[in-house]
């Protein structure tokens, strides 16, 4: 007798094929998306950080850094610091920290000095530097950029911004939901229409 083939089991069959093309195409998309989005929503924040860095050395008389004043420096750096929502830190050509909006003024010469990190050489080479480290200072990975302090072509230290990794990530986290929340959303739909027809 020849076996006859339900149409609901055919059907069954077409659309758990539906399903797995559905589910396959939308996780590759999702996939890509995710990093595009990822390196997009950080590269954002580089440059945010970085215009920062900017406006804070515009902000710093190069005379006060000239003269190491650094009780006006401790004070302007705390007063920048509030604003930016970040860390900054004042550095001289020698590596010495002239200021540090995590650190009061009367504990500055226990602080390491900086010359060795590399976004400090880099900066003080006269470019822009960026780096992902631990900081011991505050007990966290920190995301820094650091830009040369100048008075007209003369560098005199390095200005340093600096973001705790765990507010980058929470901002990336942010992309990620909403990625998450638009790919579970289209493979409702798509199953849906997948039912239907």
């Amino acid at each position: 007798k020849t076996m006859m083939i339900k149409p609901s089991h055919i059907k069954y069959k077409i659309f758990l094929s539906y399903v797995i093309v559905i589910l396959f195409s939308f996780s590759l998309i999702a996939y890509f998306l995710d990093k595009n989005l990822e390196q997009f929503s950080l590269s954002e924040i580089k440059s945010s950080l970085s215009n920062q860095a900017l406006l804070v050395e515009s902000q710093i008389p190069a005379q006060k850094v000239i003269d190491k004043d650094l009780l006006y420096l401790s004070s302007l750096t705390f007063s920048l610091a509030e604003k930016i929502k970040g860390r900054v830190t004042l550095i001289d050509r020698q590596g010495a920290v002239l200021a540090d909006s995590a650190t009061d003024v009367l504990n500055l010469k226990f602080l390491e000095n900086h010359l060795n990190r590399p976004e400090v050489r880099t900066a003080l080479g006269g470019k822009i530097s960026e780096e992902i480290r631990y900081s011991p200072t505050l007990k966290t990975d920190m995301f820094y950029i650091a830009i040369p302090l100048k008075k007209d072509a003369t560098i005199l230290g390095v200005v340093r911004l600096a973001l705790p990794m765990t507010r980058v990530k929470k901002e990336l986290q942010v992309v990620r939901n909403t990625i998450t929340f638009s790919f579970i959303l289209a493979i409702i739909l798509a199953l849906a229409m997948g039912s239907l027809l």
